[in-house]
């Protein structure tokens, strides 16, 4: 697995401000809702968000900076990883890995997931005696799930089937946790194939707009008309979207082409946050015809 600070384009020195900002800016870039049908960026984006979740919890990233992706096997111990860095056996003719603690040969894990599936006490066997033979483990099982965005801010349960290694499909009820984040997975233990212990089903979540809306990264979008009168009178204006109700100000001659910017009422992001709802205000022309009405605008307007 590529290196998880070279994963957000970043050295192993790079503030937190520094680890934020690059997040935001590659999962903003590589957001499936902007690269529809683009399997390498949906991978990308995977790739950040699982380098941002260890980098930006300090405990995590001290783990990391001392023993690798070690740190987040099953069982890690540090005290034995300390000790056996101290008495590893040389071994000729291997690549060291990216932070220099243990030989390529033993780290080689395709991305997280696979390191958080390893035991440590496995990952010691390979590192002083070769690969060892090891129970069966039942095969993980993968399938997806597309949310709309007031399920993903809401929660909810929905039915997924998936098929298993034999061709056959199942289903199972799953429960979607209010501020879900788009583009996660979800590991489900024991849905997968038989074994010791049995594999895990990993959803794959990702995340559309509800009808009448749109998205852009974590900014939820919503068209609004709005009558001509109530533009110019101004007062309470009740903003209505799928997941919410919320009441906003307007102030008098409200221009249409200026958005309103609801502060994290959009998607849920990483780390707690939330992007924006933003509502761009149409006017709303009243019927054509009135003559008395042309009348007074014109007046108004000195025409």
């Amino acid at each position: 697995m590529r290196d998880l600070y070279q994963a957000l384009g970043l050295s192993s020195t790079a503030t937190k401000v520094e680890i934020k900002k690059a997040y935001r800016d590659l999962t903003r870039r590589f957001h499936p809702d902007l690269n529809p049908g683009r399997q390498w960026a949906n991978e990308r984006y995977r790739e950040v968000i699982a380098a941002y979740e260890v980098l930006a919890d300090e405990r995590r990233r001290a783990q990391y900076d001392e023993f690798g992706e070690i740190a987040f096997t099953r069982g890690f111990d540090p005290e034995r990883a300390r000790e056996a860095r101290e008495h590893q056996p040389p071994i000729p003719d291997t690549e060291p890995s990216d932070s220099g603690l243990w030989s390529r040969d033993v780290m080689d894990f395709a991305d997280l997931e696979e390191v958080r599936r390893t035991r440590f006490d496995d990952f010691l066997d390979r590192f002083f005696r070769g690969p060892t033979i090891k129970d069966e483990e039942g095969l993980d099982l993968r399938a997806s799930l597309v949310l709309l965005a007031s399920e993903a801010i809401g929660g909810t349960t929905r039915r997924v089937r998936y098929r298993r290694a034999d061709g056959q499909w199942t289903s199972t009820e799953v429960t979607i946790a209010p501020a879900t984040v788009g583009g996660t997975q979800l590991r489900l233990p024991g849905l997968g194939e038989p074994g010791d212990p049995p594999g895990s089903l990993l959803l794959d979540l990702e995340v559309k707009a509800d009808p009448g809306l749109r998205l852009e990264g974590a900014n939820v979008h919503l068209d609004l008309d709005v009558p001509l009168a109530r533009l110019y009178a101004g007062g309470r204006l009740d903003v209505v979207v799928p997941f919410g109700r919320f009441e906003v100000k307007l102030p008098p001659a409200t221009a249409p082409h200026k958005p309103l910017r609801l502060r994290e009422r959009g998607l849920p992001m990483r780390g707690g946050e939330r992007g924006d709802l933003i509502v761009n205000l149409r006017v709303q022309m009243p019927p054509a015809g009135d003559s008395e009405l042309l009348g007074v605008l014109r007046r108004l307007q000195g025409d």
